[in-house]
């Protein structure tokens, strides 16, 4: 295991917080979208998104309407 090695000690946890995908995006519509999304990520992880149930181990949130497939949208109305 990593964590028993003598490398341990020297091993630095880092958190990515820039979506390198935004550097790609083709037009500035694209990049917008990408960012308002790489944001709302953030808040997700950051458990600033209000969950509509919470236990130890999972907390369920609610997916904003303009990221679930309208399939998925149908079977939950």
């Amino acid at each position: 295991m990593l964590c028993q090695s003598t490398l341990w000690k020297h091993v630095n946890v880092m958190k990515l917080k820039i979506n390198m995908c935004l550097f790609n995006a083709t037009n500035n519509s694209d990049t917008a979208e990408q960012a308002e999304f790489a944001k709302w990520l953030l808040e997700v992880e950051e458990g600033r998104v209000p969950a509509i149930s919470k236990t130890e181990s999972d907390h369920i949130i609610i997916l904003p309407e303009d990221i679930v497939l309208s399939s998925q949208l149908s079977r939950l109305k």
